[in-house]
């Protein structure tokens, strides 16, 4: 029969959820968590930085983007603050 395995599953959810680009790992891990499915390796391995940039690109026109304003945009995507420091530090915000 063609039952997918979970595992199989859960790889191509979290393939999908990097290539559309907009949320970081926390957030992957918990909607695969919810949806019962493992955490994949290629959700482990993930960079989210080069995601967290262009969101931060896409989102505020240049010039514009505020420290704290920031911060809960990526975090609420789920970036960890250590991606969020990297950005802002990278961006002139917080040194």
């Amino acid at each position: 029969r063609n039952y997918i395995k979970g595992e199989r599953l859960a790889a191509e959810v979290g393939r999908l959820f990097i290539e559309e680009g907009k949320y970081g790992c926390e957030y992957i891990r918990q909607k695969m968590y919810q949806r019962g499915l493992p955490i994949p390796e290629v959700v482990r391995e993930y960079d989210e930085l080069p995601a967290a940039f262009r969101l931060v690109e896409r989102y505020f026109p240049e010039g514009e983007v505020e420290g704290p304003k920031l911060f809960r945009f990526l975090t609420n995507r789920g970036y960890r603050a250590s991606t969020v420091r990297e950005v802002a530090n990278t961006l002139g915000l917080w040194e």
